[in-house]
């Protein structure tokens, strides 16, 4: 996963920076995680079908990431809600946009049945009963992120042991990836605003 080109750096420092660019900036790390992640599988030697089944690696991914985000800015944010939602919201929708997007440059457009934020809700509520542990999810988190890679891929004998490698690889590379991402650019828009917090 180390291919992937993630940017935690803003090219005005000196300027504020609103939640909704704060958001932005992480949906774009987002999705860079979660294409690489993807790329990682195939790399290792485990087998999609078709695109269908990349894309939707990809978007396991990003509801895991969204997760991870969303709990940090509770933290975060805590004399805020509404900037915590604010941020949430805005993330969500441009992980959405970067799924869509490249859904419709390489197939046909998102089928109404499958409605992104509609189940990101639902991971969502899955990962919250999860704990949060030092700052980042927990083993039991990982290991539902796991479990919905595995069955995107199947169980045939080549895909057999995605399971270990999201739960003892690829996971926890995207967690401290993206974590640091997360703070590196947390901390600038903080910075920016001076260091509020709110």
């Amino acid at each position: 996963m180390h291919s992937a080109r993630i940017r935690t750096a803003w090219k005005n420092k000196r300027r504020p920076i609103s939640t909704e660019e704060h958001a932005v900036a992480v949906a774009a790390v987002a999705w860079r995680i979660a294409l690489s992640a993807a790329r990682n599988l195939h790399q290792a030697a485990f087998d999609y079908t078709d695109d269908a089944q990349r894309l939707a690696v990809m978007r396991e991914y990003l509801y895991f990431l969204i997760y991870f985000a969303d709990r940090c800015a509770q933290q975060w944010f805590a004399s805020d809600p509404a900037r915590r939602a604010r941020f949430t919201t805005r993330l969500s929708h441009e992980c959405r946009r970067h799924y869509r997007e490249n859904r419709r440059d390489i197939m046909a457009p998102e089928p109404a049945a499958e409605r992104f934020i509609e189940q990101l809700n639902r991971r969502l509520s899955a990962y919250a009963s999860t704990r949060f542990v030092d700052g980042r999810p927990g083993y039991a988190a990982l290991r539902a992120l796991a479990l919905r890679i595995r069955e995107q891929m199947g169980h045939d004998q080549t895909n057999k042991w995605v399971l270990e490698q999201v739960l003892d690889i690829d996971g926890p590379e995207a967690l401290q990836i993206f974590g640091a991402a997360l703070r590196k650019l947390t901390q600038a828009v903080e910075k920016a605003r001076g260091g509020d917090g709110g």
